[in-house]
């Protein structure tokens, strides 16, 4: 975060006249609200009651709705076009793929620490909070070797789409 303000430009529309997508907005909350509600209320109230049934059912009708906003609005809140873009669709994809094996972990520390440890949830939470610190100083450089191809595709430097022309090369080694 420290690099990003050298390295990235702010970039505004300064021709651009359209509000953005409020009711898409709206729409899109709704439609993660229900989904979440579902998802966390289906131990309590039942995975195949009506209640989360019907939660499910009115995300996937908002999702629909979003989608097809967003298609037909000029600002729309999700933007189509970038979807098509396979370097963005590839990345979100390994993002949900990497994002379930590492919330399983999440998940499957804190139930080992309390189902078989015995700790509270509260001592779970305390016990699993340690490991954050490594995990964000570790991925701390390849956080900043984003930033800096961010910074270089934005300048329209990375016309190959080979990783050492975008910045990702191996740091020269120190003596």
């Amino acid at each position: 975060m420290l690099p990003a303000p050298r390295l990235l430009r702010d970039v505004r529309d300064s021709n651009s006249t359209t509000t953005p997508d409020l009711l898409g907005a709206a729409i899109l909350v709704v439609a993660v609200g229900a989904l979440a509600l579902g998802i966390v209320q289906a131990p309590d109230w039942g995975w195949t009651s009506d209640r989360v049934l019907a939660a499910w059912s009115v995300a996937a009708a908002f999702t629909g709705l979003c989608a097809v906003r967003s298609a037909r609005h000029p600002a729309p809140v999700l933007e189509p076009a970038i979807l098509r873009t396979r370097t963005f669709s590839t990345a979100n994809a390994a993002l949900f793929v990497f994002s379930v094996g590492f919330y399983a972990l999440l998940v499957g520390n804190i139930l080992f620490l309390s189902e078989v440890w015995r700790y509270s949830l509260m001592e779970a939470g305390f016990a699993v909070t340690p490991s954050d610190g490594p995990v964000a100083a570790a991925t701390a450089p390849a956080a900043a070797q984003t930033l800096v191809a961010i910074a270089r595709f934005s300048a329209g430097n990375a016309a190959s789409t080979r990783p050492s022309d975008a910045g990702m090369r191996a740091a020269p080694p120190t003596a």
